[in-house]
């Protein structure tokens, strides 16, 4: 998976999410990818998302609970 591709995936999980749920989809969207966050930095994903700054700390808190939880 290349960068942009990511950042795509981003892009349409947060425009997709239902109104009051952006943040929790934003930490899926960190917990789902974290092994392609690991190679690529999450700053930069999100700059190419375009989504606002505070975006990122949503996915790093997703990326970091990767190792304990698994998506339904």
């Amino acid at each position: 998976m290349e960068i942009q591709e990511l950042a795509d995936i981003l892009r349409d999980m947060y425009d997709t999410a239902p109104e009051g749920e952006k943040n929790a989809h934003l930490c899926l969207f960190g917990i789902a990818y974290a092994d392609e966050l690991n190679r690529f930095p999450p700053t930069k994903v999100r700059n190419l998302s375009g989504i606002r700054r505070h975006a990122l700390n949503h996915i790093n808190l997703g990326r970091h609970l990767a190792k304990y939880v698994d998506l339904k």
